[in-house]
């Protein structure tokens, strides 16, 4: 291996005169190297490309990591594709009012629960359009030709979106304090959730139904025959119709874990019928004496699923 050599002129000093110069042996460990100028990869696409990740990667971490980013991306998705498809289930105050919702769903449950309400939303709006001509020609079918406003939003969903955030909030102290006690409150409330919307899922289903295929209907307080249509009105139809829609909303609430297994979808079916049984009477007994609207009936049938679900959940299933 050869070694490459140099020979350098040196001196000690200034030099005062030609022969005060020495000569030396330099290897390349002693040659000073050349300063290179730093040469600029702005223009440099790869750096670029890089700069670009490291300012989008926080963001990316933020949205996976926040499920309230989550809900408003994806419901201002819908809000904008709902906006652009001319929906005819909402009226536009309920399209706003269905976004914040969604945000209050989404940011409590994720996506187990929030499909839940989507879901009841979506059906109960094609429901009301079964035997719509018939119903119109009866003078009974729903305002709007079925699309909801904000009061039919908050009352069918505002006792679920109570639920919703108490649950988020008891699973949060779990964090805290994983206590026995919290974990029963929270799996109370998410009994309490499932219950509400199947009650209302059965409410809307049992008097759309009703409506347009009842053959006999009778007033729930006197078993007196009355016309279709008339307040606190049951059918044999429609009754059978409801209890199918609140099977389904508890057995698809088990299915995606919001509530455990079979006895707790039996409990929500119970108290459904039991609360949408009550709604019924109220609207035969009471409602136009107290002057109370349908919305809020509406509220009161879904509080009286919620209650009397999470009670018997809490005798059944903490003893």
């Amino acid at each position: 291996m050869s070694t490459t050599t140099a020979f350098c002129l040196s001196s000690s000093g200034p030099l005062r005169n030609q022969t005060s110069r020495k000569l030396r042996v330099c290897t390349p460990s002693t040659l000073k190297r050349p300063r290179v100028s730093r040469i600029s990869l702005d223009g440099d696409p790869r750096t670029s490309r890089r700069r670009w990740t490291s300012s989008v990667a926080p963001v990316v971490t933020v949205f996976a990591s926040s499920p309230f980013a989550q809900a408003v991306a994806l419901n201002s998705v819908l809000f904008v594709a709902a906006r652009t498809i001319h929906q005819k289930a909402l009226t536009d105050a309920g399209l706003r009012h269905a976004f914040a919702l969604g945000v209050i769903l989404w940011s409590s449950l994720s996506w187990p629960g929030y499909t839940l309400c989507f879901s009841f939303l979506i059906f109960g709006s094609l429901v009301t359009r079964i035997g719509q001509e018939k119903k119109e020609a009866l003078g009974i079918a729903e305002k709007r030709h079925g699309a909801r406003g904000p009061e039919n939003l908050w009352g069918a969903a505002g006792v679920s979106a109570l639920c919703a955030v108490g649950a988020a909030v008891t699973r949060l102290l779990l964090h805290v304090a994983a206590t026995p006690s919290i974990q029963i409150l929270n799996s109370t409330l998410l009994v309490g959730y499932t219950a509400s919307l199947a009650t209302k899922f059965a409410d809307t289903t049992s008097s759309e139904i009703g409506k347009a295929y009842g053959t006999a209907t009778y007033l729930v307080t006197s078993l007196k025959q009355v016309p279709r249509g008339t307040e606190g009105a049951v059918s044999l139809e429609g009754t059978a119709a409801g209890i199918f829609a609140a099977c389904v909303t508890a057995l698809y609430a088990a299915a995606v874990g919001l509530i455990r297994g079979p006895v707790d979808a039996i409990i929500c079916v119970f108290a459904a019928f039991v609360a949408t049984t009550a709604e019924s009477y109220i609207g035969a007994s009471i409602q136009d004496r107290l002057g109370w609207s349908n919305e809020f009936v509406n509220f009161l049938n879904t509080l009286i699923g919620a209650v009397i679900a999470m009670v018997l959940y809490l005798v059944f299933r903490t003893n």
